[in-house]
């Protein structure tokens, strides 16, 4: 319930940012390090109360591997593009907040969460991978 609150209460958070256009830098960098500590620890809660199937981390691991390969191709001084705003992204996050609270709470066990938790997964890496394809400009946004 903790982490569930915590993603309505950060969500909440960056509606009104956006919508009162009182967006900083500050107040970016900490909505991204708390969706990204979110997308680690949760996942891994859940894997070890037996909630979740341990491929699931394969979300909490893509996050690091994107910004290992955005940083290897930095310091190798290949050519790193920006990332063109998504209408996709946020979306799926918050999908993906909601289902890891569903799969955190007791409601339902490992063999019902299997399916459900291969449906919200797939996107994910694939936007992961393609946002990786954009940035090493290997793929036009």
């Amino acid at each position: 319930m903790l982490y569930g609150a915590g993603c309505a209460l950060d969500a909440v958070d960056g509606f009104l940012a956006r919508r009162l256009d009182r967006r900083t830098v500050l107040g970016a960098k900490l909505d991204m390090a708390f969706d990204t500590t979110g997308f680690l620890v949760a996942p891994v809660v859940a894997v070890l109360w037996g909630q979740l199937p341990i491929w699931y981390l394969s979300l909490s691991a893509a996050r690091y591997l994107f910004k290992a390969g955005r940083g290897l191709r930095r310091r190798r001084g290949l050519p790193v593009y920006d990332l063109p705003d998504s209408l996709i992204r946020r979306p799926l996050a918050g999908l993906q907040m909601a289902f890891i609270t569903l799969a955190l709470s007791p409601l339902l066990g490992l063999a019902a969460i299997r399916l459900p938790a291969l449906l919200v997964l797939v996107p994910s890496l694939a936007v992961f991978l393609r946002d990786y394809l954009v940035v090493s400009g290997r793929l036009r946004a």
